[in-house]
């Protein structure tokens, strides 16, 4: 009696929690960890979720029955900020994004092999890449499998400004796949302020990348 007592009353506690979210707010398992043990609130958001009064995007991570299912992107920040992680744009949809916009094509590759599991197969659709700090990880939002990619601090400070993102962008397809239409598609989406930017970022451009830029500007 004593353990359903405990259940009942974090039960009681997650939900007086969830009748002050707003709808379409976002919150996460760990939000709730203070109204119990760990065992006690999983089992208590399960119960909400099977009474149809929350709502599970992804494992760990909620929203109150009524509201808009969020973006993926939010789903991801919020799922990674509840673990200490940061996401930005990765570098492949960084190249992506330029090849859609400027209709110069960007080879760019990533190897999810190690990370797709077989058991996904039948139901994911769809895969959405973010860059992450800390470690390499992923989880299924929907029918989305969502990649958190582990990068260097150094990469998550670039993919915050529009030149460090072009400067992802190209050393993400590489030596051999860079060519000169490439740099010239990137440049065409940056302002003055932004070349500047890249010019004084010579220590963080791989030799090759910082040869083909001087040569192209």
């Amino acid at each position: 009696m004593r353990g359903v007592g405990t259940t009942v009353g974090t039960t009681s506690r997650i939900l007086r929690h969830v009748a002050g979210v707003r709808l379409d707010v976002v919150f996460t398992t760990r939000d709730c960890l203070n109204y119990g043990t760990r065992a006690a609130v999983d089992k208590a958001l399960s119960r909400l979720v099977k009474q149809q009064i929350l709502i599970r995007i992804a494992w760990g991570v909620f929203i109150r029955a009524g509201s808009k299912v969020p973006d993926i992107e939010v789903i991801a920040s919020v799922k990674a900020k509840a673990f200490g992680k940061e996401i930005a744009k990765h570098a492949f949809e960084i190249g992506k994004q330029i090849q859609s916009q400027t209709r110069i094509e960007f080879p760019m590759q990533v190897n999810l092999s190690k990370l797709i599991r077989k058991i996904d197969k039948p139901k994911i659709e769809a895969q959405a890449i973010f860059a992450a700090s800390g470690r390499t990880s992923s989880f299924v939002a929907g029918n989305v499998r969502v990649h958190l990619i582990g990068v260097s601090l150094r990469k998550m400070q670039l993919s915050k400004s529009q030149a460090g993102k072009a400067l992802l962008a190209l050393c993400q397809l590489g030596k051999e796949m860079c060519r000169q239409e490439h740099i010239l598609a990137v440049s065409r989406g940056l302002s003055g302020l932004d070349v500047r930017e890249i010019k004084q970022s010579g220590a963080l451009m791989p030799a090759w990348l910082a040869r083909n830029w001087i040569r192209n500007h």
